[in-house]
């Protein structure tokens, strides 16, 4: 039987159109906008046509390619899989409804969310990289931010001396592709091995808020010395996470939204994908023309 899948997510950007249609990997999907104003806003969704036996790799399918909008434009973007439903209508994609209504949780948005480009995700790595960043950039508590990013770093499976030595190389060597971070300038000048500042007094402090040890570092998630140290120290994470996944995860790749006819539904390809599909679609004297 035929199934509705609904996925809503919520982000600080506002989608440029009121409805898109496009072909994700193996599906093929209607993202419609929310409508309302105000806190009656609805949450924008995503919607496709399955059999109900893919739901599970369809949602996750549909998490992968939120994650790669977070990323590209560097927005929180709230998700939740809000159900759906059986369908028995002949309808196409084109023309599919939400059936499910939820408010929106984050603020207003104030920019346009374009989708024409996305990265281009290859990898189970790289794809848990999304979902950690997409997390990340979601949760309202800088604890759980900072968890989800400096786990990217660990991606995949490397002992913690290698994370600790990245983390000073790139502190060092590519600091002009870091974002200036005050705390960290200040622990720097201090002589703190950031790489084990981060590890220790942050990621294990976190993890492990009884420690034995007296002379570890303890977190006191009411104090707003500890809040303000570990925001700061997350909001560092952002670049430094998005630096190793393109360095060392090699996420470096575009994919763009290609519509080769108007009546065809737009899919995402690669630059080399789309110059394929055109050497082998037009005409080689059309081509030379141009």
């Amino acid at each position: 039987m035929a199934y509705i899948i609904q996925v809503d997510f919520d982000s600080y950007w506002k989608l440029a159109k009121a409805s898109y249609v496009f072909k994700y990997r193996d599906n093929s999907y209607r993202m419609l906008r929310g409508r309302g104003q105000g806190r009656n806003k609805e949450r924008d969704c995503i919607l496709s046509i399955i059999d109900e036996g893919q739901v599970d790799n369809v949602a996750r399918e549909i998490m992968i390619y939120l994650g790669c909008l977070s990323w590209e434009h560097r927005t929180p973007m709230l998700v939740t899989l809000a159900g759906g439903r059986g369908y028995g209508g002949r309808l196409g994609i084109k023309t599919v409804r939400r059936s499910i209504i939820t408010k929106r949780m984050l603020p207003s948005q104030m920019l346009y969310l374009t989708i024409n480009r996305i990265p281009y995700v290859e990898t189970k790595d790289q794809e848990d990289a999304i979902g950690l960043y997409r997390e990340a950039m979601a949760s309202g508590s800088p604890f759980y931010k900072f968890l989800c990013l400096w786990n990217i770093l660990n991606i995949p499976t490397r002992k913690t001396g290698l994370v600790i030595n990245w983390v000073n190389d790139a502190i060092k060597n590519k600091k002009h592709r870091i974002y200036p971070n005050h705390h960290i300038d200040v622990l720097s000048k201090k002589g703190v091995d950031i790489g084990k500042h981060l590890d220790d007094e942050c990621r294990d402090a976190i993890a492990h808020i009884r420690r034995d040890l007296p002379s570890k570092t303890h977190i006191d998630i009411n104090s707003n010395k500890d809040y303000g140290r570990i925001a700061a120290s997350a909001y560092f994470l952002e670049d430094l996470s998005r630096l190793y996944v393109a360095e060392e995860l090699k996420l470096i790749k575009s994919q763009f939204l290609y519509q080769r006819k108007t009546r065809d539904i737009p899919e995402y390809l690669t630059e080399e994908e789309i110059q394929g599909k055109a050497l082998k679609e037009w005409p080689l004297s059309l081509i030379i023309a141009k």
